[in-house]
C-alpha cells in the first residue's frame, strides 16, 4: 500500500493485491473510522498476457539499423510471471540483453 499527498485536501491510496480474492480495507483518520469503511472489493488473478501492452517510437517503427530503438512494455495487469524478449532476423536469434526499470 502506498499513500501520496495530493495537493493540499487530499491523498492517493494505492493498493496491490497480494493475491486474488476478496479483500477489505479500512480507512482512518485520528484513530476515527471513514464513514463507509471498511471497503470491500475482489482482486481478481492477472490478465497474463493479455494484460500486457507495449508502445513508443521503438515499438511501432520506423527501426533504423545501429540505432537505438526504444519502447515500454506495461506488466502491470499482467500478474505473475517473467517477460522475455526475443530478438529474430532472418539469420535466426540474436541475443539480447534486458535491463529492468532502466537498470
Amino acid at each position: 500500500t502506498n499513500i501520496e499527498k495530493e495537493g493540499e485536501l487530499g491523498y492517493v491510496i494505492k493498493v496491490k493485491c497480494p493475491r486474488s480474492g476478496k479483500h477489505s480495507l479500512n480507512l482512518t483518520v485520528s484513530n476515527m473510522t471513514i464513514p463507509g469503511c471498511p471497503l470491500s472489493f475482489h482482486c481478481i488473478d492477472g490478465l497474463g498476457a493479455a494484460g500486457v501492452s507495449a508502445s513508443g517510437q521503438g515499438f511501432t517503427g520506423p527501426h533504423h539499423e545501429g540505432i537505438l530503438n526504444v519502447f515500454t512494455v506495461n506488466t502491470g495487469l499482467a500478474g505473475p510471471g517473467v517477460l522475455e524478449v526475443l530478438l529474430r532476423d532472418r539469420n535466426g536469434d540474436i541475443p539480447v540483453n534486458v535491463k529492468r526499470h532502466g537498470r
